[in-house]
């Protein structure tokens, strides 16, 4: 981040999407729990928020900031996005059992 605000001459007032990862468990020093490789229940949480990224990314370039703060914010997304996922792979269900008849 730092290079960013060197960029940007110090300024930190432009739009960034944050991605999380939550906090060490217990008295774990933050260095190794930020660089540890993900779980692999990490990873396919992983794959949600990064379609939520490319989601807000496409907002904020059509509708702008407050549209793209809304959804990020919004739990919503949440619902929509595992809907989502379910349609998906049960789709991809019905392909492979017609591909591959049981």
């Amino acid at each position: 981040m730092k290079r960013c605000h060197n960029h940007f001459k110090g300024n930190t007032g432009f739009p960034r999407l944050r991605i999380g990862i939550g906090r060490p468990p217990g008295k774990m020093d933050p260095a190794p729990f930020v660089l540890r490789r993900f779980t692999k229940q990490e990873r396919q949480e992983f794959s949600f928020t990064l379609q939520d990224g490319i989601q807000a990314l496409r907002i904020l370039l059509l509708k702008g900031f407050d549209k793209t703060a809304s959804f990020v914010n919004s739990e919503k997304k949440w619902t929509k996005q595992v809907e989502e996922y379910l349609i998906e792979f049960f789709f991809f269900l019905h392909v492979q059992s017609i591909l591959i008849p049981i």
